[in-house]
């Protein structure tokens, strides 16, 4: 029992960081995240997740580029909060498989931080190493790399309500491949890992 509740905090506590890490251009957090709480709405059998979706999603007519107003610490780590609570609360249990809905942010964040740790960078410093940001070092506008990340996100989640495994994982290695082609039109276009 002990386990899962450290389990429990340490997973909340790097959604909230991550969704907070990942909140630099105008809509990104906002419309993924209003997507991945609809799909968490319907995943785990929880309707009450459609209301801060909705509130969100409310929010996101103002913070399309250019944003008039924005999500802040305050609404990006609520949002983090809200995620992990819909993942941990849900009235179904969620397979492991399930939180590839997670990816586009948590993904960024995650192969980011892991990136900067074999680079041996300090990770509690500020940087610009996020693939967002060096989209955005490329020359790609804030609404046509938040409009990819939003797309990823509802395309996975509608995999994550199908019933079988294989297509899960089959959009886990296509993430990967992504990955893995973004690495290398960034280096063709001479954006590197660290801005100086």
């Amino acid at each position: 029992m002990a386990i899962r509740v450290v389990g429990a905090a340490v997973f909340l506590t790097a959604l909230i960081n991550m969704y907070n890490f990942m909140d630099g251009i105008d809509a990104l957090v906002g419309g993924t995240g209003a997507i991945t709480l609809s799909m968490l709405a319907v995943i785990t059998a929880s309707p009450l997740w459609w209301l801060p979706a909705a509130a969100y999603t409310g929010f996101l007519v103002f913070n399309i580029p250019p944003a008039r107003i924005f999500m802040g610490d305050a609404g990006s780590t609520v949002m983090g909060a809200l995620i992990g609570i819909a993942v941990l609360g849900g009235r179904l249990e969620l397979h492991p498989l399930q939180l590839i809905v997670l990816t586009p942010l948590v993904g960024d964040a995650t192969y980011t931080l892991f990136r900067r740790v074999l680079r041996g960078e300090n990770i509690f410093r500020a940087h610009h190493s996020h693939l967002y940001q060096r989209l955005l070092r490329a020359g790609y506008r804030h609404g046509t790399i938040s409009a990819c990340y939003m797309a990823t996100t509802l395309a996975l989640g509608l995999v994550t309500l199908q019933p079988n495994v294989a297509p899960k994982v089959a959009a886990l290695f296509l993430c990967a491949l992504a990955v893995i082609g973004l690495e290398i039109h960034l280096l063709r276009r001479g954006v590197p890992f660290t801005r100086s």
